[in-house]
């Protein structure tokens, strides 16, 4: 994708949270015009207008136009909902995600097979030991958080074996920016939320390790990725360096005023459980991808960002 020529970007599931910060990333480049698809246009009109971007974009209310517009890059957002918006019908991390995959795998056999797709995996492929030897499961005792897991690994096997096609499965583990839902229910959108309210952010006294990408450093690793003449593999998503909870809740109470309070919690995330959850495959490095922050320096660079918008900073 190096030919100088402007470049469209097929952008669907465009009001989840990391479509936000890519598709504000991509209206700032001019060589680029976003095609966007998703439920709702008038949605995305508003996110614009609220955070004062414009730039080369066309709406699609659904994906029916899909098929009609040839794009050299497909980027698909679309997740199954967090924990909290789940509600416990975990059949919607397999069946939404299946649909909407096959989707775009149809519009690379069908449109354009030499564009890139773009798809998001996890870091929960790798399971919830830390010892580096790869995901293992008991099939006779497959339990809740293995639910994403093999939904994600099944999914990027599936890409793998569609070995003649531009596919890169960019594996986040965690991820945080100024566009955030609050509500969300998990622990960097729980600090957001006690600073905007002004409450005590209630945690348990235990320590964890993650790795948060901004969402500057995912853009520039897609970036890198389009770059390439031939794709079809897998990356994990890493910062300049992970970052403790300890860390965290130190820097945001020095930065922020945060206050914490010791509490017992029960457990919405599927990764939540393991104490280490950070990439453990750096070899995005080879097609040039280098990151700017490191995970602290990024959640507080749109932590702040997000309070800027909210007036209170």
């Amino acid at each position: 994708m190096n030919d100088g020529r402007m470049k469209t970007v097929l952008i669907i599931g465009g009001t989840s949270h990391i479509a936000k910060g890519l598709i504000a990333r991509f209206l700032e480049q001019p060589d680029f015009r976003v095609e966007w698809f998703g439920r709702s246009a008038e949605r995305m009109a508003a996110f614009l207008n609220s955070e004062q971007l414009s730039g080369n974009i066309a709406f699609h209310g659904g994906y029916e136009d899909l098929f009609s517009v040839r794009g050299d890059a497909l980027i698909n957002c679309i997740g199954a909902g967090t924990p909290d918006k789940l509600k416990d019908d975990y059949t919607l991390w397999f069946t939404v995600l299946e649909k909407y995959d096959n989707l775009c795998l149809d519009y690379l056999k069908q449109v354009n097979p030499a564009a890139l797709y773009v798809d998001f995996s996890s870091g929960a492929i790798y399971g919830r030991e830390t010892d580096g030897t790869g995901y293992r499961i008991d099939p006779n005792r497959i339990q809740v958080p293995d639910y994403y897991a093999l939904a994600k690994l099944y999914s990027e096997a599936k890409h793998r074996a569609h070995a003649d096609l531009n596919i890169v499965d960019i594996r986040i583990f965690s991820y945080f920016s100024r566009y955030a839902d609050p509500n969300s229910g998990y622990l960097m959108t729980d600090i957001l939320k006690a600073i905007l309210n002004k409450d005590v952010l209630k945690t348990t006294d235990s320590d964890l390790i993650r790795d948060y990408i901004s969402q500057d450093d995912l853009f520039a690793l897609i970036r890198c990725c389009m770059a390439q003449e031939k794709l079809n593999t897998a990356f994990d998503a890493f910062s300049g360096k992970p970052v403790s909870k300890l860390e965290i809740l130190a820097a945001f109470q020095e930065k922020f005023g945060l206050r914490t309070e010791i509490a017992e919690l029960g457990s919405g995330s599927p990764n939540s459980t393991a104490s280490v959850y950070i990439p453990k495959d750096h070899t995005a490095g080879n097609i040039g991808y280098q990151p700017r922050f490191t995970a602290l320096e990024g959640l507080i660079r749109e932590t702040s960002a997000a309070l800027k918008k909210a007036g209170l900073e």
